[in-house]
């Protein structure tokens, strides 16, 4: 069992009624907050401050003594979460629509309902989250969800389950701040609010500090509320506050409390705060770029970043690292994203092609497609695009091999892990043995382990690493246009072949759609889908299959719509992703009771 320093652990740190802590401006109704702090603490390790700032700044040296990104035209209207603990994905979102909105690409609301549901841990909408929760969701193309596909409910005793949609928006990017105690962060702070519009940050909240549009909390509890800070004020007067900070100066925020809190939504919190900006770092998450229109996003980090295994091991010797994919068909390799704690990060990434999955090593029987390094230049998630995307064989296994690069007081090897957090578990594995690998060079011989059976485990509930690695492709050709399938083919040969080859794929299927986005599209509708079921790829009438599956009740829920004529149905079931386990017809009246968990809707002419 591994035993991380206390400096590296974020202990859940009751705050007034710990997670779900109820607060509200002068005499008005409570609102709920729902910050949870995440169970380990990333541990930034950054650059000379200067050049930080240098590559934040939106331009020129010297940052202003006032900014507010409603003056741009950058900032989402107000939302409100009610009396449900999911500020966390307020905060989140309010990033992301003002970055958006920064890009000229249109104002966007999308639905925190979705995220507070299928964020992919063990905790309910109301048992609180944090940013990091919200990046699992977000870089796995979990979403972001439009608000209109899953309209948000205001109240506990109303909430309702989410389905699994393609998402709106892809993340592709996310910077992490230093915390408001380190040197200088203040001013790296600033730097981003100019250069993003607005980043996601925590605070505590206790309704004995608050006065009308202001707010200073001088107490030692820790953070219970997630926010956006959208500007500052040097000047902003210190007699503002109902106990009176020992200076001027104030962070402007928006709120998820409704315009009927603070000012139509806003407040302001004095930078002599002792608990803003200082439990979780401020985070921006950054929207695709045009060039970023891959079609899968593979990983085995469902719950994204949960801790930095170099913890056990000073100066690591595990300088490399590798996760085995499966393609599909018709792929080609275009990206690979990574997590960093290291700003100024080096990095080598090297593609082999056509290994053998499940053997001793990830590179084995594989063919060297390409080696590229480069630095990244913030901490938090990069995607690096491949100066040349690399074709993939139908239904074949590559392998994606990070190399540390830099000093080895900066090696990192982060996992995304089980961990129990009162009880119940933070997150669960979705790795098994043969897809990550963790290893170190000693005397020009590469020594590599299995990540699922590393010999130091965060605690004794982890079953195993899975690395922090995600790779994107795109797909060469699309489906045929116009070209109607054979008579006697009604798709479910090349349903079955992508099957039989590619377990994750099906893994993927019955977590989420999100993954699959160019084989599912919005709700369940593509060209490459209807060509693989058979039916019309053009969809001329709008009656293309929409298939729906639903777990937010714990057992599956499939239905599909519309019910085409001359068509039928057939859902089959299997209880793992073996492809030595046969599939069974499963009845759409046995859902509450299949032990299935895997399932393929067969479509006949």
């Amino acid at each position: 069992m591994c035993n991380p320093p206390i400096a590296a652990m974020r202990h859940i740190l009751p705050c007034l009624a710990a997670v779900a802590a109820l607060g509200a401006f002068a005499d008005e109704a409570p609102h709920a907050t729902g910050f949870r702090p995440p169970p380990f603490a990333p541990v930034l390790r950054r650059v000379e401050p200067s050049k930080t700032r240098a590559l934040l700044r939106s331009g020129g040296d010297a940052l202003p003594a006032k900014w507010d990104s409603r003056e741009k035209g950058w900032i989402s209207p107000v939302r409100n979460q009610g009396d449900v603990g999911t500020c966390w994905t307020f905060a989140a979102y309010a990033v992301l629509e003002a970055q958006l909105l920064k890009a000229g690409k249109g104002e966007h609301d999308f639905s925190e309902k979705n995220m507070a549901n299928l964020h992919g841990f063990t905790l309910g909408p109301d048992d609180g989250g944090n940013l990091e929760m919200a990046a699992a969701y977000l870089l796995r193309w979990g979403g972001a969800i439009a608000e209109s596909n899953d309209v948000y409910v205001a109240t506990k005793t109303t909430w309702t389950s989410s389905p699994m949609l393609v998402p709106e928006v892809h993340v592709q990017n996310m910077v992490k701040l230093p915390t408001l105690d380190e040197t200088d962060a203040a001013q790296e702070l600033k730097a981003a609010i100019m250069n993003y519009g607005a980043v996601a940050t925590s605070m505590c909240w206790d309704n004995s500090y608050v006065s009308t549009n202001t707010y200073y909390y001088s107490g030692s509890v820790g953070a219970n509320h997630a926010v956006a800070v959208i500007g500052w004020d040097d000047n902003f007067p210190r007699s503002a506050f109902k106990n009176k900070p020992e200076a001027d100066g104030a962070w402007l925020i928006k709120n998820s409390w409704g315009e009927g809190q603070g000012d139509k939504g806003y407040f302001w919190v004095s930078y002599a705060d002792t608990k803003f900006s200082r439990d979780e770092y401020p985070t921006v998450f950054i929207p695709a770029t045009d060039e970023e229109d891959y079609d899968i996003v593979r990983g085995y980090d469902r719950c994204g970043y949960i801790y930095d295994v170099t913890y056990c091991y000073p100066n690591s010797k595990y300088d490399l690292q590798a996760s085995i994919f499966t393609s599909s068909k018709n792929e080609e390799l275009a990206a690979v994203g990574l997590y960093t704690d290291v700003s100024q990060c080096p990095y080598e990434i090297s593609i082999y092609t056509n290994v053998v999955k499940g053997a001793a090593t990830p590179v084995e029987g594989g063919a060297l497609a390409c080696t590229q390094s480069g630095t990244i230049d913030h901490a938090g998630f990069a995607t690096i695009h491949l100066t040349n995307p690399i074709p993939l064989a139908d239904t074949n296994s590559f392998a994606v091999v990070y190399r540390q690069t830099g000093d080895d007081d900066d090696r990192q090897t982060i996992v995304s892990c089980t961990y129990r957090d009162g009880g119940a578990y933070y997150c669960q594995p979705t790795n098994s043995p043969g897809n990550c690998y963790v290893g170190y060079v000693k005397n020009t011989v590469t020594n590599w382990m299995d990540a699922c059976i590393a010999a130091d485990k965060v605690d004794e509930t982890d079953e195993g690493w899975g690395l922090c690695i995600k790779a994107y492709t795109r797909f060469v050709n699309g489906a045929p246009k116009g070209d109607a399938p054979a008579v006697d083919d009604d798709g479910t040969q090349m349903m079955g072949e992508l099957a039989a080859g590619n377990d994750q794929w099906l893994m993927e299927t019955a977590d989420t759609f999100g993954p699959l986005a160019s084989l599912v599209g919005a709700n369940g509708r593509s060209r490459w889908a209807s060509w693989l079921l058979g039916l019309d790829p053009d969809d001329a009438d709008k009656r293309d299959i929409a298939l729906l599956i639903d777990i937010s009740a714990g057992s599956p829920r499939i239905s599909w719509e519309p019910s085409l004529p001359g068509r039928t149905y057939t859902l089959y079931g299997r209880d793992s992703i073996s492809v030595d386990e046969a599939w069974r017809v499963v009845s759409t009246n046995e859902l509450d009771t299949t032990s299935a968990q895997f399932f393929r809707l067969s479509i006949g002419r």
